[in-house]
């Protein structure tokens, strides 16, 4: 039963992403779905190994050299020069590769040159662009971010996700809107803000935001702003995620998505009574490697806090709950949901703690790419322990099985699901076959015909 419910939630996320290419104008899609744009794979344009060699604006260029990024990763070298084109796209990377300077740069230069070129003015109400993220944490990163570069260029961005507290904001004149679906959708019934100059949409972290949560919103919105009697046309649309199904947007693909990271230290410890022994565990695990950074992943909030105040008894001071205003530097034992915790820069962690066992191997690579973040200096591998139950265990076993084959964990989901129709055929079977035996024993003894 427990498959079947998995199935079908699989087949309703399927469902939400063709609805949405449905509701998207002809001219932001592909002729064939199958059309793949791969970096990897053009030979007549080799990948710049520096941000010097890309035609980016020198201001971008001025804030990258400042921060000291030099080499671009993999996705940014394969999507910015894609992305200065004004095309839309789907870019798909493995977590922790650098996509949010992957669709941010492009889009920067881009605003630039409109400012610059065309003359474009920063009008009260009218952004731009617009970017939906999921939650306010990742919002209120994406403006940090974002507003380091646009600052060079004279321009402005604000986040906005909730009723309260950001209208004061909007009184003055901005670029770059960093909101939910749901919160702009809201700003457009009540015309607290204009879409008539908008012409950038990114949907970041599209895997949530394409979830049951905002669907329905997101696609609305797509609708709404892609709807050609508009005066200024939406120019693209991108949709960044960890975790993307195909669709007949441009892919910008690299090599490593949905594979777990070889250099990781993977550890699953089986527990067969859960209870306080999953607490004591982790505690010994904290306590084993007291040096290091912690993201602990729990299923849910209820969990949390009973973790934190658990931690907190025991004199671990120094943990917290991703919530709004929280400074990570002062923490070293980050507890967290799998939505919290979405795309949120925790660059410390050097351990991941699997408390509650995730839902789905997808939900494993995100949590596992939280301590393989891409860093100025490179790639900084690390440690992933996860705590398994009796429920979870041929979960981990297909995840196992991914690390050991080095195959993309979604490959083996569509295994799992075999199985599990497997299991149930021979148990059937068995079934079956007992009821058949019962059957002859009773006929031998004459106790029916």
């Amino acid at each position: 039963m427990q498959f079947v419910k998995k199935k079908t939630k699989i087949l309703a996320h399927r469902t939400v992403i063709r609805e949405t290419i449905e509701r998207v104008p002809f001219r932001f899609q592909l002729a064939s779905p199958r059309d793949i744009v791969d970096g990897r794979k053009n030979g007549n344009e080799p990948l710049a190994e520096s941000f010097e060699e890309m035609d980016l604006n020198p201001k971008i260029k001025e804030v990258l050299a400042e921060s000291g990024f030099r080499r671009p990763t993999e996705i940014q070298a394969m999507a910015i020069p894609k992305l200065m084109q004004r095309k839309s796209a789907v870019i798909a990377a493995e977590t922790g590769s650098g996509k949010s300077l992957a669709y941010m740069l492009p889009l920067v230069h881009n605003m630039f040159h409109d400012k610059f070129t065309m003359r474009s003015i920063t009008r009260q109400k009218n952004p731009r662009a617009v970017i939906l993220v999921p939650t306010r944490e990742l919002a209120l990163q994406v403006l940090s971010v974002l507003s380091s570069f646009l600052l060079n260029g004279r321009m402005r961005a604000i986040a906005s996700l909730e009723q309260f507290g950001s209208r004061k904001k909007m009184e003055d004149p901005f670029d770059v809107l960093v909101t939910s679906p749901t919160r702009l959708l809201q700003l457009i019934e009540h015309n607290e803000i204009l879409t008539s100059e908008l012409k950038y949409m990114v949907i970041d972290e599209a895997d949530s935001l394409f979830d049951s949560e905002f669907a329905r919103d997101t696609l609305n919105l797509i609708q709404i702003l892609t709807d050609e009697k508009r005066p200024i046309p939406l120019e693209y649309i991108n949709i960044v995620s960890a975790t993307i199904t195909r669709s007949t947007f441009e892919r910008i693909v690299t090599k490593n998505i949905h594979v777990l990271l070889n250099e990781l230290k993977q550890r699953f410890i089986l527990i067969r009574n859960p209870g306080n022994a999953k607490l004591e565990i982790s505690l010994q695990i904290l306590d084993k490697y007291h040096d290091d950074y912690f993201m602990v992943f729990c299923n849910d909030k209820v969990q949390c806090n009973k973790i934190f105040d658990y931690y907190y008894r025991h004199n671990l001071k120094q943990c917290g709950i991703i919530h709004g205003g929280v400074s990570f530097e002062d923490i070293r034992i980050l507890i967290c949901t799998d939505i919290a915790a979405r795309g949120i820069d925790y660059p410390h962690c050097d351990h991941v703690l699997m408390f509650d066992f995730p839902r789905s191997p997808v939900d494993y690579l995100h949590r596992a790419g939280r301590t393989a973040r891409v860093t100025k200096q490179g790639r900084k591998p690390g440690r992933v322990t996860s705590l398994v139950t009796r429920k979870d265990k041929v979960i981990a076993r297909f995840i196992q099985l991914a690390i050991q084959r080095k195959v993309p964990v979604t490959d083996l989901t569509e295994d799992s699901e075999n199985v599990a129709k497997a299991k149930i055929k021979i148990n059937t079977r068995i079934k079956s076959f007992k009821e058949a035996k019962k059957l002859i024993k009773a006929r031998s003894r004459g106790l029916i015909e």
